[in-house]
C-alpha cells in the first residue's frame, strides 16, 4: 500500500471512530515520519474533543504515532485588519490528548521523541489526570531504560 493511501486511511479511519469504542490497537503499524503525523494529528483531534470518552485500552507497540504532532492555533493580530487571523504550527505531544478513561496503554518499542513525550505523560500523571490509569507497558523505548523496568503498573492513579 502507498503512504498516500494510508494517509487517506488514517484520515478516515480515525475520524470514524465510535464514541463507545474501549480499546484501540493500532500496534505494528509503521508508516513514514511524514505520513504517520497526518494520522497522528487525526487521532489526536479525535482524542482531545472527547470523541472517545470510554476509551480504556490504547495498544501502540511499535507505532511512530507518540511523535509529537503538528497542531496549529489561531490568533488574530488586528480584528480590524483584512485576513487578521492567521494559523501557526507548534508541536503538540501526544499524551496531552490522552482521555482520563484510560487504564491500559501500551508503548512498547515506540520512540519518544525528546522531552516532550515522557514529559507530558508525567505531567498528565501528577496532575491526576490519568486517574484510572492501571497499567503502563514501556518495555524497549529509552523512556523505559531510563528505570530498567518492562513494566510499570499504577494503581489509583499513582506509580
Amino acid at each position: 500500500m502507498r503512504d498516500d493511501s494510508i494517509t487517506h486511511e488514517c484520515r478516515h479511519l480515525f475520524r470514524s471512530l465510535p464514541p463507545s469504542l474501549e480499546i484501540l490497537d493500532v500496534s505494528g503499524r509503521k508508516v513514514s515520519t511524514m505520513y504517520a503525523e497526518i494520522g497522528s494529528e487525526c487521532l489526536r483531534r479525535k482524542l482531545r474533543g472527547g470523541g472517545l470518552p470510554n476509551l480504556k485500552q490504547i495498544h501502540l507497540k511499535g507505532v511512530s504515532l507518540l511523535d509529537d504532532v503538528t497542531a496549529s492555533f489561531r490568533y488574530y493580530f488586528d480584528e480590524e485588519a483584512e485576513g487578521a487571523d492567521l494559523y501557526a504550527p507548534f508541536r503538540l505531544p501526544f499524551f496531552a490528548c490522552l482521555p482520563p478513561s484510560v487504564e491500559v496503554l501500551k508503548l512498547e518499542s515506540c520512540r519518544l521523541p525528546g522531552c516532550s513525550g515522557p514529559l507530558g505523560l508525567a505531567g498528565k500523571m501528577m496532575r491526576g489526570e490519568l486517574a484510572s490509569l492501571k497499567t503502563l507497558w514501556l518495555g524497549d523505548n529509552d523512556f523505559a531504560k531510563l528505570y530498567g523496568d518492562d513494566e510499570i503498573s499504577a494503581n489509583s492513579g499513582s506509580l
